[in-house]
């Protein structure tokens, strides 16, 4: 059954393309509702944000530019904010790749006998 919302074409760079599709396929989402998830929590923000811009384009010119000064200023205070989001992701990912490196599988092997390690050159000589 076809849908009747609103679509649009999205245009990304290779990388980050195969970031969200990598990301779908891990999640077993499609890639247009995992994107969806992504935008969703930006959208009460960004309306608000829009409402501000429009108080801006109907105000007079010292209005406008203290509330210019006032969203410059706002973006700047949000900056340490994401940066922290993305510091958290980043305390996250070697969290799992330390805990994946203290679980290393076993090698299985199946058939007659044992594999054994080669053994090491003492002298470093080759």
């Amino acid at each position: 059954m076809a849908t009747q919302k609103p679509r649009i074409i999205i245009t990304f760079e290779n990388h980050e393309y195969e970031l969200l599709k990598r990301f779908a396929k891990l999640s077993g989402s499609p890639m247009s509702k995992v994107i969806r998830e992504l935008v969703e929590p930006a959208l009460e923000p960004l309306e608000r944000l829009c409402v501000m811009m429009e108080g801006i384009n109907i105000s007079t010119k010292e209005v406008h530019e203290g509330m210019s000064s006032s969203f410059k200023q706002v973006a700047q205070d949000m900056e340490p904010f994401l940066k922290d989001v993305i510091d958290q992701a980043d305390m996250f990912l070697t969290k799992f790749e330390q805990i994946s490196e203290t679980q290393k599988p076993r090698l299985v092997t199946t058939g007659v006998g044992t594999l054994s390690p080669p053994p090491i050159n003492q002298d470093f000589r080759g």
